[in-house]
């Protein structure tokens, strides 16, 4: 049994990823929150690995009942690769578009929960801030992360300026028809 103590000062080793171009790995903690109950509150949580870590240091939500966040969802799983598998095994092809019931179902949702740990895609950081109330009732500026771009890693832009990552990417997939739930049974 261990002995915890504190003097009061912790260093935690929190840092903000610097901005702009980073390669990182998508983790396997990836989950859905919110309930059948309120379908507008569900999102998918997908969590990224900055920097060579193996702990998730920021995570993207993807709303579930907007089309921003099902975009967000699509553009992650194009970026990483597994829109490849995705057309090979379920003919779905996010390149050319696909209906959001399709993107919605449980069963596309555990498929890329599946899929995405491990794959890297290069985002881009930018820095702002937020306003919070404090404990004392001011309002405090904090910084935070924002991720304003994504693509494949590796895939055109300023590779010098990104971070490595701790594998490589697979390529994205070719174009086809447009995907609705009739064409992948139910999906």
């Amino acid at each position: 049994m261990a002995i915890i103590k504190s003097d009061g000062h912790g260093v935690w080793g929190f840092e903000l990823p610097t901005k702009g171009w980073h390669n990182v790995v998508v983790h396997e903690t990836i989950e859905i929150k919110g309930t059948k109950k309120d379908e507008a509150k569900k999102m998918l949580c997908i969590p990224f690995c900055f920097d060579g870590s193996d702990r998730p240091s920021h995570t993207v939500f993807c709303m579930l009942s907007t089309v921003p966040g099902l975009r967000r969802i699509v553009d992650v799983v194009v970026a990483s690769g597994v829109s490849k598998d995705l057309l090979r095994e379920k003919k779905v092809d996010l390149t050319v578009g696909v209906d959001e019931e399709v993107l919605r179902s449980d069963k596309f949702l555990h498929y890329v929960m599946a899929k995405l740990p491990g794959r890297v895609v290069a985002v881009h950081v930018d820095h702002g801030t937020y306003e919070s109330v404090a404990e004392d009732g001011t309002t405090v500026k904090k910084p935070q992360v924002n991720i304003t771009e994504i693509r494949a890693a590796g895939a055109g832009g300023d590779n010098a300026s990104l971070k490595p990552a701790t594998q490589a990417t697979q390529p994205v997939a070719a174009a086809a028809a447009q995907t609705t739930t009739e064409d992948t049974g139910g999906w």
